[in-house]
């Protein structure tokens, strides 16, 4: 590595985050390999490479830099500074920016309608069990399992301003494990579809709910534990689904070959895959994470617990926060 980059990296180090670090003191951590700053949701990441230094601003669109993308060549959610070019006088002004936003609105409502923010953020919890927090702060937790219901995991105690079950099974239905605080007003026209457990319309499982939030930025749909195909008149309702979290593993929901067609049929920007077997974690009668990702293809089996629903896309597999 040469001078330039070197130099260059240094005027991106730690040492010169200061500026951000003082607007956000929660948390640095890393993320994807990548030095990374946090408040709620991870905020910015920064890295440099053979070819250039790369901001990667988590929590906002790159539109809200025009200026910055018609400098430089602008990778998806990334602002890039080739090493051939100079840097502009000050690199820190996309921090800077980011602050500014912060200290206005600490990720208020009227951000996210001006396009500011990008979309939520989803967090794994195990088996069926995840939050989604708008940028707005609101969260929901969708089935929370109770303790000792599902193998290998513990659910953890959260927060929350709403919780969602799909039905009553035990490993679905601890919504009294979620401490509800409704201290935010909830971004999302919610609605439910009445599905079925299983292939004989309930008689084996009961019946299964989805749910779907929709606002004018995005559509997400929590499938629960889905036992058969969607009829004609649920494939419609899910329609532009922007993300949908889908069972995969088979004898209790829909196996990873009817999930795959699913997918393919909603087409969703992002399909977060659940109710799967990994490692010790799962029931023994479920398709394992490796069985499913033989079926469905271009599987990304993610190290982070987190997942952005805007920069985020294909089939992933969150790994658990326990």
């Amino acid at each position: 590595m040469g001078n330039t980059l070197r130099n260059r990296r240094k005027r991106l180090s730690r040492g010169r985050l200061k500026t951000i670090r003082s607007e956000v003191p929660d948390e640095e951590r890393t993320f994807r390999g990548m030095p990374a700053l946090r408040k709620q949701i991870n905020l910015i990441c920064f890295a440099a490479a053979k070819k250039q230094i790369g901001l990667c601003p988590a929590c906002v669109t790159i539109p809200a830099f025009e200026k910055e993308r018609k400098a430089d060549q602008t990778g998806k959610g990334i602002i890039q500074f080739p090493n051939d070019r100079e840097l502009p006088p000050d690199p820190l002004v996309v921090l800077k920016a980011i602050c500014e936003v912060i200290r206005k609105r600490r990720f208020g409502f009227e951000i996210i309608k001006k396009g500011i923010f990008c979309m939520s953020l989803i967090r794994s919890y195990g088996h069926s069990c995840f939050s989604l927090t708008a940028k707005n702060g609101w969260t929901a937790v969708f089935d929370p399992y109770k303790d000792g219901s599902v193998p290998g995991l513990r659910m953890k105690r959260i927060t929350a301003d709403a919780v969602f079950t799909s039905h009553e099974h035990a490993d679905h239905n601890a919504a009294e494990l979620v401490r509800i605080e409704q201290t935010h007003e909830c971004p999302y026209q919610i609605s439910t579809l009445l599905s079925d457990h299983d292939e004989e319309q309930g008689r084996l499982r009961g019946k299964n709910r989805i749910t779907i939030l929709e606002n004018e930025k995005e559509k997400i749909a929590h499938l629960g534990d889905l036992g058969r195909d969607l009829t004609e008149e649920e494939a419609k309702k899910l329609a532009h689904a922007d993300v949908i979290l889908i069972p995969c593993g088979g004898y209790y929901t829909i196996d990873a070959a009817l999930a795959g067609e699913i997918i393919t049929k909603l087409n969703p920007n992002l399909a977060v895959l659940m109710h799967y077997r990994k490692g010790a974690a799962g029931y023994d009668v479920l398709s394992t994470l490796e069985e499913v990702s033989d079926i469905i293809r271009n599987v990304r089996c993610l190290k982070e617990s987190e997942a952005d629903t805007e920069t985020e896309t294909g089939v992933i597999a969150l790994t658990p926060l326990q």
